[in-house]
């Protein structure tokens, strides 16, 4: 699923660092065109430009309540990135959103035709683009993408027509900069 824009804003957050501020958007949960509910986000002021995602759900509710744990995240790497200079109200405090769970694990893994879906044991689902992943990822057909094995331990995924070994981990902090 691919977002233009972050739609009806209903709660945003501003943080601050030294080069001004960083604003939080989260909007409105809706259906996607899958039967599952999405909810987007919006990250601004970052040092390598807006990130826009989205988080899903089986409803509306799970949609948005995952939204807090995946800008936790990206907040939290952010906010050591940048040597703790994002802060909300003042410097060291906490900005206000839960602080992950360090070890990723995934649950189910899907191929699409421009992004890769990680459903992870959490209940997040994230959608990554190809291009965010490898280069030989970027460059494979969809039909070499698509044969793939998530590891029994949830940590990793295997592509064997390319010899391609992906860790969770790294894919999901990959994707948030």
């Amino acid at each position: 699923m691919r977002l233009e824009t972050v739609g009806e804003v209903i709660a945003e957050r501003k943080l601050h660092r030294a080069q001004g501020e960083v604003i939080v958007r989260i909007g409105r949960p809706a259906l996607s065109g899958h039967g599952d509910w999405y909810c987007p986000f919006e990250i601004t002021g970052l040092p390598n430009g807006p990130i826009l995602r989205a988080t899903f759900g089986v409803d509306a509710v799970q949609a948005l309540e995952l939204v807090h744990g995946v800008v936790g995240a990206l907040l939290d790497y952010w906010k050591r990135e940048l040597d703790g200079d994002l802060y909300f109200e003042q410097p060291g405090d906490d900005l206000g959103f839960p602080l992950p769970v360090r070890e990723l694990q995934a649950s189910k893994i899907e191929p699409d035709l421009d992004c890769l879906v990680i459903e992870l044991k959490s209940g997040t689902k994230l959608s990554i683009p190809w291009g965010n992943l490898s280069r030989r990822l970027a460059e494979a057909s969809a039909s070499e993408r698509s044969v793939m094995e998530l590891s029994p331990s949830g940590y990793g995924i295997h592509w064997p027509l390319l010899d391609e070994d992906l860790a969770i981990g790294p894919i999901v902090t990959s994707s948030i900069r």
